[in-house]
């Protein structure tokens, strides 16, 4: 199903405008691309790229680094080599010529990457649900008592409800000030009650067969725009 809303802003003066989700899927060859992305790159990226062992997460890297730069500049109109990425040590990286107010967060699950911006606080989570798991053992390490619950009530859709927890929990932490992430945690957060429209944070969800998205901002967007990188495979939420 597409993404909803399912909780309703409290604050409808604050100024919107559409959120953007940005899409990247690299099924096949994409070494042109890595090539090309590599001569963007500041200083402290080809020092981030050079700490990477994984052939896969180097490629995850620099497709990340492609698509949050292609997105930038088909928003703001400006040229993909002129955004000015730093690395930041276990966050996102900080872009010196952002437009202010300007946020985004990324994620990425089994080939596919999804970039947000928007103008306010966002966090997103993209997971790919085919990973056969312990769901009630895995459950205990992020769950609250009434998530588990909704866990063995229903047999049937534990899998999607074990993911639709875990990513509305992961989007929900990414979309906190640094500060505050410090000091969360993640039980905290109930993903039911998010639902029941209690809180100041909206939750917007969405899937495929494969893969279940979340999506947490604090200020209603006007509307959410799907984009694709034009000429690579796309990751369709429908």
């Amino acid at each position: 199903y597409p993404l909803r809303l399912l909780h309703l802003q409290s604050n409808p003066e604050l100024s919107v405008r559409p959120l953007e989700l940005w899409f990247l899927r690299f099924d096949g060859e994409t070494m042109p691309l890595e090539t090309s992305i590599k001569a963007q790159l500041s200083p402290s990226e080809k020092k981030r790229l050079t700490s990477i062992q994984s052939k896969h997460k180097k490629k995850e890297y620099l497709l990340s680094r492609l698509l949050m730069r292609h997105a930038l500049s088909q928003l703001f109109k400006k040229p993909e080599n002129e955004w000015q990425f730093i690395e930041c040590q276990n966050s996102l990286p900080k872009i010196r010529n952002l437009p202010e107010g300007i946020c985004f967060s990324l994620s990425h699950s089994k080939n596919n990457i999804c970039f947000a911006i928007y103008n306010g606080p966002i966090g997103v989570d993209i997971e790919s649900t085919d990973k056969k798991r312990n769901y009630l053992e895995q459950a205990e390490l992020f769950m609250n008592r009434d998530e588990i619950s909704t866990l063995k009530e229903n047999e049937v859709e534990q899998a999607d409800n074990f993911y639709r927890i875990w990513c509305g929990k992961e989007a929900y932490y990414k979309a906190l000030p640094l500060a505050e992430q410090a000091t969360f945690s993640i039980l905290e957060v109930s993903v039911p009650e998010l639902v029941k429209h209690n809180g100041d944070w909206l939750l917007f969800e969405g899937k495929t067969d494969q893969f279940r998205l979340s999506v947490v901002t604090k200020i209603k967007p006007s509307s959410i725009n799907y984009n694709n990188i034009p000429g690579l495979p796309s990751l369709k939420i429908v």
